[in-house]
């Protein structure tokens, strides 16, 4: 068996990750909706990896939350 080891800092809430990628709420929401962000949700809240996050920052995109429609 392999062991998940993460600091505290690895995981984000859905706050943390709005502030990290300077986005609202419903623009990270929405992100989820249309799979270009994935979220691990645990009762009523997300909890997001930061290795995740940063990732899609660095993704090449035109336009990264203007198009916010799901692929095809």
């Amino acid at each position: 068996m392999s062991k998940i080891s993460s600091s505290n800092k690895d995981i984000l809430t859905s706050s943390e990750a709005c502030k990290l990628l300077k986005i609202s709420k419903k623009t990270l929401y929405k992100l989820i909706d249309c799979n270009k962000i994935y979220g691990h949700k645990i009762g009523k809240e997300y909890r997001f990896s930061n290795e995740e996050l940063l990732s899609y920052l660095n993704r090449p995109s035109k336009s990264k939350v203007s198009n916010l429609a799901p692929d095809l």
